[in-house]
């Protein structure tokens, strides 16, 4: 099926991203890789009015290793794997596929679906 009709945005920052929120409310969905809400509207079981499209902003990508332990949301497998200031502070990090989709969230949550494997 193809999904009802919507809004799609793509900020550049969180403060963008936080607007668009606060303007759409309830009617609007983020979206990071859409694995999980694509397939429910091309189901028609969500039907969000507005996406708002994360992919862009890139103060929600990267490692900062500096006495605590901080992962964007966005960063990739293969940045965390090879981050050498994060194999020093973390002995347990995911052994998953090394590749480009946006692990940083799923690691957090521990989302088995998103674990790449």
């Amino acid at each position: 099926m193809i999904p009802s009709a919507f809004e799609y945005f793509a900020p550049t920052s969180v403060e963008e991203a936080i607007g668009l929120l606060e303007q759409h409310g309830d009617d609007a969905k983020i979206i990071a890789g859409g694995h999980s809400l694509l397939p429910a509207m091309k189901l028609r079981l969500a039907a969000p009015a507005v996406i708002i499209d994360i992919n862009k902003i890139g103060e929600l990508r990267g490692v900062v290793v500096n006495g605590s332990v901080n992962i964007g949301a966005m960063t990739t497998y293969h940045t965390i794997l090879a981050h050498d200031g994060l194999k020093a502070a973390c002995a347990i990090l995911p052994r998953g596929r090394r590749n480009s989709r946006p692990r940083g969230a799923a690691i957090g949550r521990r989302k088995p679906a998103s674990t790449g494997r």
